[in-house]
């Protein structure tokens, strides 16, 4: 197995580096997931079993397993929101949080934001209005069965965006806060 380390990009979609350069020291890519497959990557990458686990925000909403050494997608999981936290793998399921709204802005002034985007780039009324009502405050943290990718095994909804990753202590109790000041603790199975 090649040495490999894997980093977000932003606008850019994820990259993956072997960390043995080439032979004229300059970084050696084994892969680019550009921006027509991920757009909007916002979360660190987790290597786990010779995958990457990685989440989508606007315009992506999704967590995605990418083949570590590849690069190709082997699943896509659709959420209904942007995905801003790094994935959390543990006992063969992974977990992660998502929601409207950021670091900087609560869902509302991000909403307006965006809105305001679509508006100039000549977004209907129709789509303008769709695009509202995917924007409301809210968030949901999700766990996924490793084996089974399209089975989510449960939800939890939130008031408002999960920004920070999902940690899971020893036995198996999950933590984790949202934008608004809310601090949960779970059991691994919700």
């Amino acid at each position: 197995r090649k040495a490999i380390i894997a980093v977000v990009a932003g606008d850019d979609g994820y990259y993956c580096f072997a960390l043995e350069p080439e032979t004229n020291g300059r970084a050696r890519v084994l892969w680019h997931a550009t921006t027509d497959r991920c757009p909007d990557a916002e979360t660190s990458p987790v290597l786990y079993e010779n995958k990457v686990f990685v989440g989508l925000g606007l315009r992506g909403n999704a967590l995605l397993c990418l083949e570590a050494e590849t690069g190709r997608e082997l699943w896509r999981v659709p959420t209904p929101y942007p995905v801003f936290t790094p994935p959390t793998v543990w006992s063969h399921r992974v977990f992660f949080g998502m929601g409207n709204g950021n670091f900087t802005e609560p869902a509302a002034q991000a909403a307006a934001k965006e809105l305001a985007e679509l508006k100039a780039a000549g977004a209907t009324e129709a789509q303008l209005s769709a695009a509202a009502g995917q924007l409301k405050a809210g968030g949901e943290v999700w766990c996924v069965d490793l084996a089974k990718p399209e089975i989510v095994l449960w939800k939890f909804k939130t008031s408002e965006v999960v920004l920070g990753a999902v940690a899971v202590a020893d036995d198996g109790t999950l933590a984790f806060g949202t934008r608004g000041g809310e601090f949960f603790a779970l059991t691994a199975d919700g």
